[in-house]
Order: structure tokens, then C-alpha cells, then sequence
């Protein structure tokens, strides 16, 4: 380019050619590759450094190469000119300028006697395991029985290589083995090397398959450890180091675990219970190996506090002895499971007999009631001081009653009724009376029989009993208590002849008092006022059922005009015929009115309920068959009487079973005349001489119901029976205040 210089008065000056602009700049050599190369030239030196541009020019001591190739302004290859043996520099050297700028590297390249430079034209296989150990395939010319393999050489300087264990095949093949992995990732290049300096460079020769890691499993897990991480992904060896935690910017400050090679696609890594408690959270999973091979996975796991997700069943029976399942995560072999542990801070508690099935799941079993009732929390302490925990998760049931039955009871009291309800327990729930529904103190324990969870059956005390109605409570053990308020109800119990009074008014309308009625009785009941008073009395009887029999109302449907005679001062209800055998209760009212009254009470009992009777007609044989009779009977009626056997047939006579309404045996003979039952009903019973007779004498009958009586023949003997029972019902002669 041309130089002006031109002045204020426009004279100028010029000088042709005196400048030029290059490509490039000052250029600098930083090594060369190959280092040697035979005197009749033909080697392609490579020069790395910088500032190389379209004006390079090399020069070999001032001779300029024969061939130039610019690469890059960091690389140009020159083809060396043929020249005598000796050391030469090498020169690059920026051409077309008045003044050259140039860099020399002094001795860089040795012309010697040597033969054709070793060319590379292929590398098999191209991809190599990271793991090594592979042999590979070198394909070229010129290749030298001395020649050596290089791998991982620098791509522009041809240094830095690692020599391989080399064999000569031929002049056009070589046979080199990669080291022992694991082997550096990435793209890497190959040289073949003479002894004396020559050699060739194949840039990007092989490609070796870096360690990835594809996935964990279980990729959660909880604190506590005791779980076998299974690590997936490729090129695995097995120098490789499962660690967790790894910080991935500078790959440090990681946990390393017990890790085992399974294949170049799988390890396994134990996390074990000592390192609990682990933090919470996602955590860095890192495969690292033998040099600077390090495979990651960037919040590979995710670590969860242990948890108590379910307890089956969550619904606990207050008698305890209960398995339950408890699920959840984390649960370590040293786990204790603790019931009814403090809700707060989850301390505390009873500790249960427990079974851990597996990390998520432990069987236990409550302890032996009474349980206490409500909710309960369970907690279970872990390895590194870790606690799971259902708070208020499971839940002691309470007692709870449904109902009582019979609802109305007698004053005297010793009768049985049932309470039916839900969670009773064997043992631990008994039956009260007359509980505070307050303070749910102060009741009466009675006699209780449990017959399952739902059902109880108790006894009332010895009369007389309060009349009214009355609270009726099942207590556990623990004084967990179960409370049906006026849930039973006590009236005086009327039979033949008794007599009662009371008063009605606004405050007290109405009275009620109950009998045991045998079904075909007649009853006949008066209600009379007593003194100069407005009360218009009024009687109401209630069948076993519930149901109202006869009523002295006129406006009641039930009103009977055959069996109601009313006046002003009384009201009767005459010989009203029962309908069956069982409690009935009779409501004395009144229609309108108030004041003080008497009640009377007579009954007639049918025949049947008076006596039991065989005659020859009735022909009553036994052998074979047996004679069953049912009779209904009143409590502490006494049976007097006796049957006979047939003696012209020789009929022995077996009383098989006198059963009371409960299905109790009371009284039995046998075969021989050997009586069995209580030893005051035993010496109340004769058996005549050859078992031709039974007599019975004043036997008394405990309860009022139906009675079974069955007769048999002893041996093979058969015949007529005949014979009578006298039932004398008690005589109880009272007076009732209501």
C-alpha cells in the first residue's frame, strides 16, 4: 500500500508499496510436532502457536518448506524440503512487508537418514470402554518393527501421550492395547512413533464412553438408613465409589458407601442404619472411579423423615391382647413401639411386644386391659434417635350400652336382665345400679355374666328395691363407665291378695306396679280414692308385650265394658283373663282429680297352674317314648304329688329332668333310684320300691316361668303312668306404699 503525505498548502509526498496489512500477527511458535523427519523431506511438520495468517511463510534454516497448509491461526503444517542431514530451525515468518515479522523455534527439527514418516489411516474400533484393556487396530504405512503407539496425546502438540504395549504386524498394521481403565472420557488422539523422532498424529482417533448415571432406586428413602440403593447408567468399573451428599460443583465433602460391582450397567451402595439420622431431603448420588472419572446425578434420591402412615385396626378393644399393623417408612430392626406415648413431645408411653416385618411395617400387640378410653397416640423410636408417630391416630373404644331388658323389674329384686351395647369385656365390665350420672360414682356392683362384647346379664340386689326408675352403668376396671340414665325402672310387685296405696296429683300423676301372670289366670283389681277428694281413679293393664290389655277408660280402645265396673270413687278391672305367661304391669291413674288411694290384687289361677293330673284315659305310656309335660308356675310354688308306675306291667319310673325356665336341671332320678340335684330338693323326692313310683313332696320351684318335666322307663320296661301334682302357689300377704 501506498504512503501520502500531503501538507496545508495541498503539496504531497508519496512512497509506492511502503506499507502492507496482514492477515494475522506477530506469530509465535509454541512446539512442533513431528521433532524428526528423513533428508529426502516429505514430512508434514505441524507448528502450533499463534498469529499464523494467509502471509505465513516456513522456512526450515531459511529454506522455505516445500508445501504450507494453514490450519488455523494456532496450527499451519509444512512439508518439509528435501535437506541435508543436521538440526534444523524452524521459522514462520510473516511475508510481504518491508520489515518481517517472524518466530523461530532453534534445533525443533532433525533431518536424518531414516526412511518414510509412519502415516495413520485408521484406528479400530473407534469407540473404546472406559474400563480398558481393549486391543486396537492401527492401519497406515510405514510402519517400523521399533514403532510405538501413543494414546491420549495432546491433539495439537502431539504430547502428553501415554505409550501402549505395541505390536509390529506389518508395515501397514499395528496392534496396540489400551491400560487398565478407567480411561479418561472424550475424544482422544493417537500417535505412532519411530525411535528416531518421526512420527504421525491422528486427531480425534478414538472416542472413549465417559460414566453416566441414569438412575437409583428406591430413589426415596427415610432417614434411617438400612436400605441397598441399586445405581444404574454405563461404563462403570469396578473401582467405582457409590457416594451420596456430593457437593457437585468441586465433587467434594460426599459420604462414600459400601458399594459393589455388579456389571459396567449396575452397583449396588448400602446406606446403612449407622448413618441415621441422614439429613432430609434431596441428595447428590455420585459414581466416581479410579482417576477423575465422575458420574452424578443432581438430587438423585430424596430422603423423608420415617413416618407412621396407618395402624390396622385404628379402632383398639379396651380389653387389649390386640394385634395391630402399623405401616409407614423407615422402620429400622431396634424399633420400639410405644402405645398411649404423650401427644406433645411423644414421650412416654407402654412400650409393646413388637415384630418388624420388614421397613415398612411392624406387627405388636396391645397389652392386656382395661385399656383407658379415648384417643391414643402411638410412637416408635428408630435408629439415630428418629421417632414416628401417629398422634391420637388409634382409638381405645368405650363401653357403650344400647339398651336393657327387660325395662321394668320387680322391687324385690334377685330377677335377671340383659344389657346389650358394645365393647364389654370379659371380666373387666360389671354391671352397676343406681350410678350418679354425674360424678358416675356410687352405684351398686352386681353379679354380671358377660356372654360376649355386646351382650351382659346381671342380677338385682335383694329387695325391696327403691321403686322408680333407676341408672343403670357397665364400669370397666380402668372405671371407664357406660351410663343409661333411668334405663330401668323398679315396681312393687303385686301377687294374690296383696294390697298397695299411694297418692296422685299434678305432681306424682301416676303410679305403676307390676305381677307375674300365668297365661288363663283371672285377675281382678280395684282402685278406690280414700276420703273426701275429687280423684276419679283410672287403671291401666299392660300385657308382657307392651301392649295395653284392657283400660277402665272409656275413651281408650281397649276399654272393655264386660270387664270394667266404674263408679265414682273406683275403678275395677274384674276377672280379666291373661293371655299368656309373663310380667304385666298395671299404671294406676287417674281420670281427673287428686288425692290419696288403695289398690287390691286377687287372682284365680287355672286349673293347669294348680295341678297336674294322668289318668288311665289319658294313656301315658313309656318305653320307647318318653311323656314330656310343660307347665307354667309362679316363684316358690311348691309341688306335691306323686306318679305311679303300672305294676301289673312292671313299668320302672325314671324322672329324666325337672328343668326350670333357664334350662337348669333341678331334679333327676336314674335306673338304680339314685337322685340327683340339690341336696334340699334330693330329700324332698322318694322313689318307690323297683322304681314303681316317684313322689315329690313340697318341692319348691325357683323362678317363675315354664317348667319341663320328662318321665321315661328304666331298662326295657314299659307301661302306663298315672298319677297327680298339687301346685300351691306362695301366699304373700303385704301392703305396698307407692
Amino acid at each position: 500500500m501506498d504512503v501520502v503525505v500531503v501538507n496545508a498548502m495541498g503539496d504531497e509526498a508519496r512512497l509506492d508499496d511502503a506499507f502492507v496489512f496482514i492477515d494475522g500477527g506477530v506469530p509465535s511458535i509454541g512446539s512442533v510436532f513431528p521433532s524428526a523427519g528423513d533428508v529426502n523431506g516429505g514430512t508434514w511438520v505441524s507448528i502450533n502457536g499463534s498469529g499464523f495468517g494467509p502471509v505465513s511463510s516456513v522456512f526450515f534454516n531459511g529454506t522455505p518448506a516445500a508445501s504450507l497448509e494453514l490450519v488455523s491461526a494456532s496450527l499451519l503444517r509444512a512439508l518439509t524440503p528435501g535437506l541435508p542431514q543436521g538440526q534444523y530451525d524452524v521459522t514462520v515468518a510473516q511475508s510481504g512487508c518491508a520489515n518481517d515479522m517472524w518466530a523461530t523455534e532453534f534445533g525443533a527439527f532433525d533431518a536424518l537418514q531414516l526412511g518414510p514418516d509412519p502415516t495413520i489411516d485408521s484406528v479400530t474400533p473407534h469407540v473404546l470402554s472406559q474400563g480398558g484393556n481393549e486391543l486396537l487396530t492401527i492401519t497406515g504405512t510405514g510402519f517400523i518393527n521399533s514403532a510405538v503407539v501413543e494414546l491420549f496425546n495432546d491433539p495439537g502438540t502431539g504430547d502428553g501421550g501415554t505409550a501402549l504395549v505395541t505390536t509390529f504386524v506389518s508395515s501397514t498394521e499395528l496392534k496396540a492395547a489400551t491400560p487398565a481403565g478407567p480411561l479418561p472420557g472424550g475424544d482422544h488422539a493417537l500417535v505412532v512413533r519411530f525411535p528416531g523422532g518421526q512420527a504421525d498424529l491422528l486427531p480425534d482417533a478414538v472416542e472413549v464412553d465417559a460414566p453416566t448415571l441414569t438412575g437409583v432406586s428406591p430413589a426415596v428413602f427415610a432417614q434411617t438408613g438400612g436400605v441397598t440403593l441399586s445405581i444404574t447408567g454405563t461404563e462403570f468399573t469396578d473401582s467405582a465409589v457409590v457416594e451420596l451428599f456430593t457437593d457437585l460443583n468441586d465433587f467434594s465433602g460426599g459420604t462414600p458407601l459400601a458399594t459393589t460391582f455388579v456389571s459396567e450397567v449396575e452397583l449396588l451402595a448400602e446406606v446403612p442404619f449407622s448413618m441415621a439420622p441422614l439429613p432430609a431431603g434431596l441428595a447428590n448420588v455420585v459414581v466416581s472411579m479410579d482417576g477423575p472419572l465422575v458420574a452424578a446425578l443432581a438430587g438423585g434420591v430424596q430422603i423423608l423423615a420415617p413416618s407412621l402412615d396407618s395402624v390396622t385396626p385404628s379402632q383398639l378393644s379396651p380389653s387389649g391382647d390386640e394385634v395391630l399393623t402399623l405401616t409407614g417408612v423407615g422402620f429400622t430392626p431396634d424399633a420400639v413401639v410405644r402405645l398411649f406415648a404423650d401427644e406433645g413431645d411423644l414421650s412416654g408411653g407402654t412400650q409393646l411386644v413388637a415384630t418388624v416385618v420388614s421397613d415398612t411395617e411392624i406387627s405388636v400387640i396391645t397389652p392386656i386391659g382395661p385399656l383407658p378410653g379415648g384417643d391414643a397416640t402411638l410412637a416408635i423410636d428408630l435408629t439415630g434417635g428418629l421417632v414416628a408417630a401417629d398422634v391420637n391416630g388409634v382409638n381405645v373404644l368405650y363401653p357403650s350400652i344400647a339398651a336393657v331388658a327387660p325395662g321394668q323389674l320387680a322391687s324385690t329384686g334377685n330377677e335377671v336382665f340383659t344389657v346389650t351395647g358394645s365393647h364389654f369385656v370379659d371380666g373387666l365390665s360389671i354391671v352397676e345400679l343406681f350410678t350418679d350420672a354425674v360424678t358416675l360414682e356410687g352405684g351398686t356392683a352386681l353379679a354380671t355374666t358377660f356372654v360376649n362384647s355386646t351382650t351382659l346379664t346381671a342380677v338385682t340386689p335383694n329387695g325391696p328395691l327403691p321403686l322408680g326408675n333407676v341408672n343403670v352403668a357397665v364400669r370397666m376396671a380402668n372405671d371407664v363407665v357406660a351410663l343409661a340414665q333411668g334405663a330401668l325402672g323398679f315396681s312393687a310387685a303385686l301377687s294374690n291378695g296383696n294390697k298397695a296405696s299411694g297418692e296422685l296429683g299434678d305432681d306424682d300423676p301416676s303410679d305403676e306396679v307390676v305381677f307375674d301372670g300365668l297365661a288363663g289366670t283371672q285377675v281382678t283389681i280395684i282402685q278406690r280414692r280414700v276420703g273426701k277428694t275429687d280423684l276419679i281413679p283410672k287403671l291401666k293393664l299392660v300385657d308382657p308385650d307392651a301392649a295395653v290389655l284392657v283400660s277402665t277408660d272409656e275413651a281408650d280402645p281397649e276399654f272393655d265394658a264386660e270387664q270394667v265396673k266404674l263408679t265414682a270413687k273406683s275403678a275395677m278391672l274384674r276377672k280379666v283373663v291373661l293371655p299368656q305367661t309373663g310380667r304385666y304391669r298395671l299404671l294406676i291413674q287417674r281420670e281427673s282429680g287428686a288425692g290419696p288411694y288403695k289398690l287390691s290384687f286377687r287372682e284365680k289361677l287355672p286349673l293347669e297352674a294348680r295341678r297336674i293330673k294322668l289318668s288311665k284315659p289319658d294313656d301315658v305310656t313309656l318305653g320307647p317314648k318318653q311323656h314330656e309335660i310343660v307347665f307354667d308356675a309362679k316363684a316358690g310354688t311348691r309341688i306335691t304329688g306323686t306318679f305311679r308306675g303300672s305294676k301289673k306291667d312292671g313299668l320302672k319310673l325314671v324322672l329324666s329332668s325337672l328343668q326350670d325356665p333357664d334350662g337348669v336341671q333341678l331334679l333327676q332320678t336314674l335306673e338304680d333310684g339314685t337322685v340327683l340335684g340339690a341336696q334340699d330338693l334330693i330329700e324332698r323326692v322318694t322313689v318307690g320300691k323297683d322304681q314303681i313310683s316317684v313322689r315329690l313332696k313340697q318341692v319348691a320351684l325357683p323362678a317363675f316361668g315354664s317348667y319341663r318335666m320328662v318321665w321315661s322307663a328304666g331298662g326295657e320296661t314299659s307301661g302306663i303312668v298315672t298319677g297327680r301334682f298339687n301346685l300351691r302357689p306362695p301366699k304373700v300377704k303385704a301392703t305396698f306404699e307407692l
